[in-house]
């Protein structure tokens, strides 16, 4: 038994029984009767930077920080979230990352102290992504 899934709007993936599409062909020379699974989701790519204004906005937005606590950041006053994860670093790392979480010109997402910050919120490595890539739009 073959299984049909779009591919594009116009063109489909036939998949033999073993899950494994050997070729393609147009939408309309699938035989009648037959079902058309639609095409897979496209993830959209997780930006690897965002600034630091979107980082703030987005965490304000989203409740991981209060309004006060994020124009305190704005102006160098750490959240009481971070400053609690860079005291249980080891004290030779604390004043690089107060140094890096004070003002950064750019968050990057794979920077070890966004995602400890995350985890202590509780936050999954899927929901960074997508914070990152909802607050890269601001």
């Amino acid at each position: 038994m073959k299984t049909y899934k779009y591919i594009t709007d116009t063109v489909v993936a036939v998949i033999d029984e073993d899950g494994i599409s050997r070729m393609s062909m147009l939408a309309s020379a699938v035989p009648e009767g037959e079902t058309i699974l639609p095409a897979d989701p496209i993830e959209e790519p997780v930006p690897q930077s965002i600034a630091f204004a979107q980082l703030v906005i987005g965490l304000v937005a989203e409740g991981w920080i209060t309004q006060a606590e994020g124009e305190a950041w704005l102006v160098g006053t750490l959240p009481a979230a971070v400053e609690a994860v860079i005291n249980s670093l080891p004290l030779n790392h604390q004043f690089i990352a107060r140094a890096r979480a004070t003002r950064p010109s750019e968050v990057l997402r794979s920077d070890p102290l966004v995602s400890t910050l995350a985890a202590a919120q509780g936050k999954t490595p899927a929901q960074l992504d997508e914070f990152f890539r909802m607050y890269s739009l601001i």
